[in-house]
């Protein structure tokens, strides 16, 4: 099995006015900016007395050698979620009135095509090239461009919310 590195992730909440639309637009845009292949594997919609209930799940995939590939998953969550039009420079607005969470998480994910899962020699050979030889780049390199990555999406989602503390 692949030796995956996970990265602390990150949660942005926000209750109010906010466009789901350009959300799922902007987490989808930042991450084929950064080369990632993007889908959006779940979908959750339930509809109660109080307003709808979404869960948008967009997962992020970057091959970056023959050995590494990078994992960014982007979990969006309302709650109580209504359609509400707003008036923006003189202008009529559909936008989203609800409870918004979003969870950015990350990983590095090592040996992906299982080139060293044939037999327990090749294991230890993967285990001795991950501590010794492959160990600052992983944590250096590999481990910073994906927290880079998440931080860049999380300010740009909060940029879209217009939070003030950024």
């Amino acid at each position: 099995m692949p030796e995956t590195r996970s990265i602390p992730g990150s949660n942005t909440q926000h209750v109010g006015v906010f466009n789901l639309r350009n959300l799922q637009v902007l987490i989808r845009q930042k991450l084929a900016e950064e080369e990632y292949f993007v889908i959006e594997p779940g979908y959750e919609h339930k509809v109660g007395g109080e307003g709808a209930d979404l869960v948008i799940e967009v997962v992020g995939d970057k091959k970056v050698n023959a050995y590494a590939r990078f994992k960014i998953t982007a979990k969006i969550k309302t709650s109580e979620m209504t359609d509400v039009e707003v008036t923006r420079n003189d202008k009529k607005v559909k936008m989203q009135h609800g409870r918004l969470h979003i969870a950015i998480s990350g990983e590095v994910e090592l040996d992906y095509a299982k080139k060293f899962e044939k037999n327990a020699f090749m294991k230890g050979l993967r285990d001795f090239y991950h501590k010794f030889i492959i160990n600052r780049v992983i944590d250096n390199v590999y481990w910073d461009a994906v927290h880079t990555t998440i931080f860049k999406l999380q300010r740009a989602i909060r940029d879209e919310l217009n939070f003030e503390a950024r």
